[in-house]
């Protein structure tokens, strides 16, 4: 397949991908464009193991972690979950807010209790949020092994929410 022609088909989502992880579009535009030159010139070592866009991502993740690694200032801060439970409490009746508190720590701990192939999969596309491309490179499987074990966790996940009695949307 032609760079080129690469670029055309994964351009944007490559593009988002490195967004996503730093947050400053300037960069993301220059590492992408490296992303595509990097490709170009290892097109030859590509031996179809896998789906183009796998590699891409791949390529795509070691881009981000070598910009992140050069200026550990660039990366995002997130707050930690207690202090959001905290600045909720003004907009939630305490009940409420107790109830919420509740559920997110069944759930919490039920995504402990998956195998760990099932926990990293739910992390990484329901909690970071990542497409099954992106969860592919980063877990360095194929995007059918994405499905099937994210197909499995939720069926795993449901089960035990069930068993504790948790309410399901759904």
């Amino acid at each position: 397949m032609l760079i080129s022609r690469m670029f055309e088909e994964h351009g944007r989502r490559i593009y988002r991908f490195i967004f996503r992880h730093i947050g400053n579009h300037g960069d993301a535009e220059d590492i992408a464009q490296q992303v595509f030159l990097d490709a170009s010139r290892g097109i030859d070592s590509f031996r179809g193991e896998s789906e183009c866009s796998t590699w891409l991502y791949g390529i795509a993740l070691n881009q981000v972690k070598n910009y992140l690694n050069r200026a550990p200032s660039r990366r995002f801060v997130f707050e930690d979950y207690e202090l959001m439970d905290e600045a909720q409490i003004a907009e939630n009746d305490v009940e409420g807010l107790a109830i919420q508190k509740e559920f997110f720590e069944i759930i919490h701990t039920q995504i402990a209790a998956l195998p760990t192939d099932m926990r990293e999969i739910i992390t990484v596309i329901g909690i970071k949020e990542m497409s099954y491309e992106e969860a592919s490179a980063t877990l360095h499987i194929p995007i059918g092994t994405v499905r099937s074990r994210l197909s499995r966790a939720r069926v795993a996940l449901r089960a035990l929410l069930r068993e504790r009695g948790a309410p399901l949307a759904g």
